[in-house]
């Protein structure tokens, strides 16, 4: 057989192959030409008719997952900066004299993480440090930093301790108006990183009778294989929440309401107004209701006795309209809105009272510590 004859029959062949290949993705995509899907018979695979209201074009499947790879990577290193691990203090004065690896702090005696608030030093914590001076903190570069007060703060079950350092670095906070559903997350654990996906940002869990001191707002995720106290962060590496329970996360703004009281007087001061109230939002009806309805709860009490709320004449049936402004709502509950005050600071509420007439009532918001 000639030479000539054997490159004919090679680029025939060559010819035949990507003649085939040609014909056979026309066919696969014409099979779904009619489908849900809708692929298009040439071109990049489109998805965003499938989901909209966004576009979903995949070009590079194999570029997509290694710059996902990649983020996922930085955000894990930016964010362990802002962790640090505690232990149970250790009597290190014989160190020097002999060596006794019980006088080093090694991994298995962790006792927890906590969560840079500040660079100088206040974080938050589910570890007990009820005597600041039993623990130690350890940054991510190993430097050893000791504790020198610590908070607890009944509401989230937290410490907020104080840790000797002026040169922290301090975490990003997530705004809420940032964090939606379907987001992917990052959860920084004592064991390791696991991701999670958001499933609702704004997920309610409580009675039908609310206190306004007590927040109820969660973001859920697909993920309940975490513990409590696990880091999350977004992929910007701004912290979204601490894990709670069941595949639920308490909001961050749930601890940095805290810190102005921290800054300022060393303590922890949640505002209290002393209502309870039904989210009228939270009702199915043919009429769209609004507003906190004040009611009694399961142990009869519409006002606390002596808080601002029954001090500035708040009374069962009235419904707390706005604060400050801005319209009670699904989303915008009388809870949310109070906890997100310092107390001592003075609100005004646009009130229905009757039925029809509407009052302004200013109320000065007292402290629940």
């Amino acid at each position: 057989m000639s030479k000539r004859y054997k490159i004919t029959i090679l680029i025939i062949s060559i010819l035949l192959s990507l003649l085939g290949g040609i014909i056979g993705g026309v066919l696969v995509r014409s099979y779904f030409v009619n489908s849900p899907v809708g692929i298009p018979l040439f071109g990049d695979i489109n998805l965003g008719r499938e989901y909209q209201p966004g576009s979903v074009i995949i070009s590079q499947p194999k570029k997509v997952v290694v710059e996902q790879d990649d983020r996922l990577r930085n955000v894990i290193d930016e964010v362990q900066r802002k962790i640090v691990d505690l232990y149970v203090k250790k009597d290190t004065s014989q160190a020097e004299i002999k060596f006794n690896i019980n006088n080093y702090y090694l991994p298995k005696d962790r006792a927890g993480e906590g969560l840079i608030l500040t660079n100088d030093g206040w974080i938050v914590t589910p570890v007990k440090v009820g005597q600041p001076g039993g623990f130690i903190a350890v940054d991510h570069e190993g430097k050893i930093i000791d504790i020198e007060e610590s908070f607890f703060d009944k509401e989230s079950g937290y410490y907020f301790i104080k840790a000797g350092s002026r040169n922290l670095a301090a975490a990003q906070f997530a705004e809420d108006s940032d964090i939606s559903a379907g987001q992917m997350l990052v959860a920084i654990g004592t064991e390791e990183a696991q991701l999670a996906h958001i499933e609702n940002a704004s997920y309610y869990n409580g009675p039908l009778v609310k206190s306004s001191e007590r927040f109820y707002r969660f973001i859920k995720i697909d993920n309940s294989l975490l513990e409590k106290g696990d880091i999350i962060f977004n992929l910007n590496s701004s912290v979204v929440g601490l894990y709670s329970e069941k595949g639920l996360i308490t909001p961050i703004s749930q601890f940095t309401n805290l810190l102005p009281g921290l800054l300022s007087g060393k303590k922890i001061s949640r505002p209290l107004l002393g209502a309870r109230y039904i989210n009228l939002s939270d009702l199915i009806g043919e009429e769209e209701l609004k507003g906190a309805l004040i009611s009694r709860d399961v142990n009869g009490i519409a006002t606390v006795k002596s808080s601002p709320a029954a001090e500035a004449g708040l009374k069962e049936g009235d419904i707390i309209l706005e604060v400050d402004g801005l319209k009670i709502e699904k989303d915008n509950t009388l809870s949310k809105f109070i906890q997100g005050y310092q107390a001592g600071q003075e609100i005004e509420l646009k009130v229905m009272r009757g039925g029809e007439e509407q009052i302004n009532i200013k109320v000065k918001l007292g402290s629940q510590s």
